[in-house]
């Protein structure tokens, strides 16, 4: 019994002792200064929204960092927030480490279409569907939607997506719905860069090659209209007579009608 009770005493200083000594590095730990900044970002797979050299500079003078701080003075909580607003950033990580590092993890949106509306804006769609301006630092290539789409009712450093409901009676969230469908199949996705939105509301696909559109009309049974595309153009590989059409009209679930030149 008396050995039982020393070895609950014995393990209670210990544990004591272990408690003190965390309590104290931990203290030591939170008023050490930070002495750095590690910065990194997730880009695109050409480039990068954000001008690394300008982004490091903002976060060296917003966290005071050549002031060497406290790792207590640090609100990461209020650092990630104001990171999240910046209309290019998805995702903010940042965290500091016991040697005095403030690393800060950055991941831009993956742009999924380039969007021209008809009162001359101008901006990307991520593959979530939100909406983000274009950069002056890196222009990324992909598919391309403009016609007919009406002005979007956002504004800088808002951050809004297709599912908004300002959003609904523009045929915005159509055509971005569309690009996913063309994005995930391997072979539409080789052969379509822009999706045009004609006066009313139809889209037409443009492809890479030959001169005639594409036209799917509405979103309805758009699965089987895009798989009697990709068998249409299967079909006529290797071929010139695309060469001759003006409009493919794939509108109609049972037949593709070419109007030639």
């Amino acid at each position: 019994m008396v050995k039982r009770v020393l070895n609950y005493m014995i393990w209670g200083i210990t544990l004591s002792a272990i408690a003190v000594l965390y309590g104290f590095s931990r203290v030591q730990y939170l008023n050490s200064p930070v002495t750095m900044l590690e910065l990194s970002i997730t880009g695109q797979q050409q480039g990068s929204f954000l001008d690394y050299n300008q982004t490091y500079t903002q976060l060296i003078t917003t966290l005071h960092i050549d002031q060497m701080p406290a790792v207590k003075a640090l609100e990461v909580p209020a650092i990630k927030d104001q990171l999240s607003k910046n209309p290019y950033i998805c995702r903010a990580d940042v965290y500091t480490t016991l040697d005095g590092k403030i690393r800060v993890l950055l991941t831009e949106y993956q742009a999924l279409l380039r969007v021209f509306t008809s009162a001359q804006q101008n901006f990307y769609i991520d593959h979530l569907g939100t909406l983000f301006p274009i950069s002056e630092y890196h222009s990324e290539r992909v598919m391309i939607a403009n016609g007919a789409i009406p002005a979007i009712p956002f504004f800088e450093h808002q951050k809004i997506t297709i599912y908004d409901k300002l959003l609904e009676e523009n045929p915005i969230k159509d055509v971005y719905l569309l690009a996913i469908r063309l994005t995930n199949d391997s072979f539409l996705n080789l052969m379509i860069d822009q999706l045009f939105v004609r006066s009313n509301g139809e889209i037409e696909l443009i492809p890479k090659i030959g001169h005639a559109g594409i036209l799917i009309g509405d979103d309805k049974q758009i699965d089987k209209k895009l798989e009697n595309v990709t068998h249409f153009f299967k079909e006529k590989a290797g071929s010139d007579e695309l060469q001759h059409y003006s409009l493919i009209n794939a509108k109609y679930i049972n037949q593709i009608i070419c109007t030639k030149k």
